[in-house]
């Protein structure tokens, strides 16, 4: 039997968008009470220590906020660093989002010196723990993924997340979209999205 085309709707730069949106909208009201008691690090405080910054934000971290969830920072990155995309992309999220210890990275000296208040929300952030925004920006993820989008769809379509991705019948991704696009005008946020396909694929099993 022929299966059916698949596919998915990915939202691009994930983490870095997820960012953008704390640093210039904030967690969602409705999110709060459990997005800021998350136990980040053992040895941290069992709150998300994000930054107070002035309002309106600095431009810096506009400018990172607004090309992060356009899916557009890697390539702007990879251009200053002379370095290709998807290098630039492994790199940010261990040298910028994690950084453990000192060591020279041109990408976190280039990501400094384009948004440098972004960069300095990110040291506050991660002050205890190396890891403390990437779990923190993880768990938005999964919030975003499984407990948000996929709730206006699952008693309609078949679906199933992986990370920042929710997948469907080819013909479903339309109506994947717009149920990211109607929570993300829910909690105001701002994400761009790439859909991906198979191009109809047998599957062996079936």
């Amino acid at each position: 039997m022929e299966a059916e085309p698949i596919g998915c709707i990915d939202i691009r730069n994930s983490q870095p968008a997820i960012l953008g949106n704390l640093l210039t909208t904030g967690v969602p009201p409705e999110w709060a009470k459990r997005c800021l008691n998350i136990k980040i690090h053992p040895r941290s405080p069992s709150s998300l220590p994000l930054p107070r910054l002035s309002l309106p934000p600095p431009a810096s971290v506009v400018s990172f906020a607004g090309l992060s969830s356009s899916g557009l920072l890697y390539d702007e990155l990879a251009e200053l660093c002379k370095r290709d995309r998807d290098f630039v992309k492994r790199r940010f999220l261990v040298d910028v989002l994690a950084k453990r210890g000192k060591y020279p990275s041109d990408v976190e000296d280039e990501f400094r010196k384009k948004f440098p208040d972004a960069w300095e929300a990110i040291q506050r952030i991660n002050r205890t723990s190396h890891c403390n925004l990437i779990r923190v920006l993880q768990e938005l993820e999964a919030r975003l993924v499984i407990e948000e989008v996929s709730p206006e769809l699952i008693d309609r379509l078949p679906v199933v997340t992986l990370h920042d991705a929710v997948y469907s019948r080819e013909r479903d991704l339309g109506q994947v979209e717009e149920a990211f696009d109607q929570v993300l005008e829910r909690i105001g946020w701002k994400l761009s999205f790439r859909p991906e396909t198979t191009g109809g694929e047998k599957d062996a099993t079936r």
